[in-house]
């Protein structure tokens, strides 16, 4: 399970975490609040990569986060 990178330690629990579920959801907040945004100038703000903050937005990581905003993904 390691060996494929499948920890079973998820959000805030994976050491290899560089976000805290608050940011996370304040990631969502800024997005909808401010959709002219650039997913980069986001990343910045919260020193990541844009692609961490598309995956996020779209759902593709931190899914727990996504269904609670959002409701379930099909």
């Amino acid at each position: 399970m390691v060996n494929c990178g499948r920890s079973g330690l998820y959000g805030e629990d994976n050491g290899l975490s560089k976000l805290t579920e608050d940011q996370v959801i304040e990631i969502h907040k800024t997005h909808k609040d401010r959709p002219v945004l650039k997913h980069r100038q986001i990343a910045d703000m919260f020193k990541v990569h844009r692609t961490t903050i598309s995956y996020i937005l779209n759902g593709k990581i931190w899914h727990r986060i996504y269904d609670e905003i959002y409701g379930k993904r099909s």
